[in-house]
């Protein structure tokens, strides 16, 4: 079920975001780079990184494989992964917002806001898509106990 609702969320926010503009208007790799370079090192200077990836195995099991303790590992890492993908968000848009500013007078204010402001919504997608994960995570714990 997660990945048809995971599809269904994708599919709305392409159909949604088609009506202000083209898709090509959303991709921005580097925006994409600033997220994930930002929430992988602080992952692994945690020693949550693999905690944080066994997070997607619950949601394709359809019986609890993993104990108690391993769950809460995953929650934490879950809520890191999900607070260093906002965070990046928010410092890739002021890092994008400073290089606009330091441009101003090329008067190409839309498109570099845009650029800016990508980061925040690229965070907020994955967030969106971690969110699940962490609830799940939580009712196999309340089941355990």
């Amino acid at each position: 079920m997660y990945l048809v609702g995971i599809m269904i969320f994708l599919g709305l926010l392409v159909g949604t975001t088609l009506i202000s503009a083209t898709l090509i208007t959303y991709i921005d790799f580097p925006s994409i780079v600033v997220i994930i370079g930002f929430t992988v090192p602080i992952l692994m200077a945690s020693g949550l990184l693999g905690d944080f990836l066994k997070g997607f195995k619950v949601m394709g099991q359809k019986e609890n494989s993993f104990t108690a303790l391993e769950l809460k590992r995953m929650l934490i890492a879950n809520k890191l992964g999900i607070t260093l993908i906002l965070l990046s968000g928010i410092m890739g848009t002021i890092i994008g917002s400073i290089g606009m500013l330091t441009h101003l007078t090329d008067m190409m204010i839309g498109p570099s806001l845009a650029v800016a402001v990508l980061t925040s919504f690229y965070a907020l997608i994955l967030t969106f898509v971690l969110i699940p994960i962490q609830a799940k995570i939580k009712a196999i714990l309340i089941t355990l106990e």
